[in-house]
């Protein structure tokens, strides 16, 4: 179990580029590599995850280095994020005070039994997330960053 900081970046994009090719203009240590899912024809969601010591970098800083790469971000979501791993970890929740653990070799038990003991937030590769803290969250209209995050 580890906390870490996960950002969630939509964006639109015509360019070719790589995760590694985003991994390498962050001026930050990652956790985690770079991951890219296409959702439609331009639209990709790019997600990576830090931890929890690095400086948070603002979403007008990874607007200007994605556009370098021919990206365009729309919306960012940066979230304090407590990370389990699947096999051979432990899995536990607390309710009402009382808490309750599991711990077993087999991914698809581990993750049958945080999801029903409400420790499972989403499942990146060989982990479970479970969201702590929405830290961020902007959007981009008319060209100018707007924060919808109450924290600020």
């Amino acid at each position: 179990m580890a906390n870490h900081i996960r950002y969630v970046i939509d964006a639109y994009t015509t360019s070719t580029f790589t995760p590694n090719d985003i991994q390498r203009r962050l001026p930050i240590k990652l956790d985690q590599d770079v991951r890219i899912n296409k959702r439609g024809h331009r639209v990709i969601t790019i997600t990576f995850r830090t931890p929890e010591d690095q400086r948070i970098l603002g979403c007008g800083e990874i607007d200007e280095i994605l556009l370098g790469l021919g990206i365009s971000a729309f919306r960012i979501i940066i979230s304090r994020v407590i990370t389990y791993e699947i096999e051979g970890g432990v899995i536990g929740s607390s309710a009402g005070g009382t808490g309750s653990y599991a711990y077993t070799k087999k991914p698809d038990v581990s993750l049958l039994i945080a999801v029903l003991s409400g420790v499972a937030g989403y499942l990146v590769g060989s982990t479970v997330e479970r969201v702590e803290k929405i830290l961020k969250v902007c959007r981009k209209r008319n060209g100018i960053w707007e924060n919808l995050s109450e924290n600020e």
